[in-house]
C-alpha cells in the first residue's frame, strides 16, 4: 500500500514540475517525452537490475559487488535525483502561460522607440474599445 502511495505522489510530482517548466503551447509536446523517457525507464529498469543482482549473488564478490550491490547502485541514482531536484529554480513552482503572451503583445503597438546613450525610451499607445462606447479610446 505504501508503495502504491509513493508511487503515486512520485508520478503527481513528477507531471507538476513538467507542465510548470513549459509553456502552455508546448505543453502536450513535453508530456509526451515526458511519458515515453518514463517508459524506456520503466523497461530497462528492471531487467538492468534483475541482471545486476543475479550477478552479484552469483559467486564470492568482495563487499562494494557483493548481493547489496544493486542497492548501493540504486541508492547512489536516488541521491543524484535529490541532489538534482534541490537545483532546481524555485520559479519551477509557477506556471508559465502562453509563450504568445511572452513574447507579443496584439494590444500595445510600438509607436516611438528613441535611444539615448545606455537608455532606451519606449512610448506604447493603447487602444481601450469599450462595449457601450464605439469609439476607441487611446490612453
Amino acid at each position: 500500500m505504501a508503495c502504491i502511495f509513493a508511487r503515486l505522489i512520485n508520478f503527481t510530482a513528477s507531471m507538476v514540475l513538467i507542465n510548470n517548466s513549459t509553456y502552455s503551447d508546448f505543453r502536450g509536446k513535453v508530456n509526451g517525452l515526458g511519458q515515453v523517457l518514463a517508459a524506456i525507464g520503466r523497461f530497462l529498469g528492471p531487467s538492468m537490475a534483475s541482471s545486476l543482482f543475479a550477478w552479484s549473488i552469483s559467486g564470492d564478490h568482495p563487499f562494494p559487488f557483493n548481493s547489496g550491490f544493486t542497492y548501493y547502485i540504486l541508492g547512489i541514482i536516488m541521491l543524484f535525483t535529490a541532489l538534482f531536484v534541490y537545483t532546481l529554480p524555485k520559479d519551477i513552482n509557477t506556471a508559465l502561460g502562453r509563450i504568445a503572451d511572452v513574447f507579443h503583445s496584439n494590444d500595445v503597438e510600438m509607436k516611438e522607440v528613441k535611444e539615448e546613450g545606455n537608455v532606451v525610451e519606449v512610448k506604447q499607445e493603447t487602444e481601450i474599445v469599450s462595449s457601450a462606447a464605439s469609439d476607441p479610446v487611446k490612453v
